[in-house]
């Protein structure tokens, strides 16, 4: 019996409720779908870093597009143990990008290097700041070697 008084709500909408549906409806509709995503074209990359030849530093990579004007997001990641991580939804978007390489330098006195990003435990240890411009690829990356020297210290 209820299912047929349903059917009977539903073939009395004429044409003004349904334009009601479209008009007011839809938008929220339309909105909650698009929730999640920031619009860009994310991709993941991984990999690991050396300095000088050395691995297992600790610190973080900050990138941001080496092309000015093109609106790709900045990214952030921690470095691990010479590993890092720039998951899909947080990764970078295809192109040529600007890293800054801080590392820990295990054995030197501590200098000041400014704010340090969430997820990243501050040490006793000196860090150090380089710079290497890389080209995250279509798709991403996975297993991507950063390998940077004294030479792309950046004067602080």
């Amino acid at each position: 019996m209820e299912s047929s008084s349903v059917k009977n709500i539903f073939n009395r909408l004429d044409g003004r409720c349904g334009l009601f549906v479209l008009l007011v409806l839809l938008p929220f509709f339309s909105l909650s779908v698009g929730c999640g995503g920031d619009g860009f074209d994310r991709v993941p990359f991984s990999g690991t870093v050396s300095v000088d030849g050395g691995v297992n530093r600790n610190g973080w990579m900050r990138g941001s597009s080496a092309t000015a004007g093109t609106g790709s997001p900045n990214v952030t990641a921690v470095i691990e143990n010479g590993k890092f991580a720039f998951p899909a939804e947080r990764g970078p978007v295809p192109g040529s990008y600007n890293f800054e390489v801080t590392v820990t330098v295990p054995g030197k006195e501590r200098e000041s290097v400014g704010e340090v990003p969430a997820g990243v435990t501050e040490s006793n240890e000196t860090y150090i700041t380089l710079q290497k411009t890389l080209v995250v690829p279509e798709g991403g990356g996975d297993g991507v070697v950063v390998e940077v020297t004294s030479a792309d210290v950046v004067e602080n």
